[in-house]
């Protein structure tokens, strides 16, 4: 009896800790996954930061028909948009998925910053997963910024799907003299800084 109270206490604290939210509450009114982009801003407002991109997933199979080899392929494209509320120091930040204009994840990163309050672009912020919204709060806007695509490929036994990878550049002042600060994100997360000299 006393093991399965404290397996109901452990997977009640991991449901309350997940970083994934259920629902999002804006000024009394509820948002939550299925609802369309333009119903979120009508109830939260505009994000502070949006991450836009799209996927192009292809899907092949190699099979045999009677004898004679075959390939079938599907290509599909998607629309993501990342939308980030900032919602003050005291509260959490959220980062909103949507796929194709429905919202399809709610997730929390932290706490936000108070209006006003000075950005801290440190070490400590950029710290290896931050997501690219939590950078863009911290550090502000980019000085540059450029994006490319690579394929990746997955799969077994005639099975593939292909993907492309989003690799991300932004471009900050570097503490160091004659030097930026390069941070490099890889599906819109911060993979490295690198602090390179110009």
């Amino acid at each position: 009896m006393a093991s399965a109270i404290f397996r109901l206490c452990v997977a009640l604290i991991l449901l309350v800790v997940s970083s994934e939210a259920l629902a999002l509450r804006c000024d009394g009114r509820i948002v939550a996954t299925g609802d369309r982009d333009f119903q979120v801003r009508g109830r939260c407002g505009a994000p502070y930061f949006v991450d836009g991109y799209s996927e192009l997933v292809s899907y092949g199979s190699d099979h045999d028909q009677g004898g004679y080899g075959g390939t079938t392929y599907h290509r599909s494209e998607r629309v993501y948009e990342d939308w980030y509320y900032n919602f003050g120091g005291n509260r959490l930040l959220y980062r909103l998925r949507f796929r194709d204009g429905r919202l399809v994840r709610i997730d929390t990163h932290g706490y936000g910053r108070n209006p006003g309050e000075s950005k801290r672009c440190d070490d400590a912020t950029l710290a290896r997963g931050t997501p690219i919204g939590q950078v863009y709060l911290h550090c502000g806007p980019p000085y540059s910024r450029q994006a490319r695509y690579r394929d990746a490929s997955t799969g077994t036994g005639g099975y593939r799907r292909q993907r492309q990878v989003r690799y991300e550049e932004w471009l900050y002042p570097s503490h160091r003299a004659g030097h930026s600060r390069l941070a490099i994100f890889i599906e819109g997360r911060l993979h490295r800084i690198e602090h390179v000299r110009y």
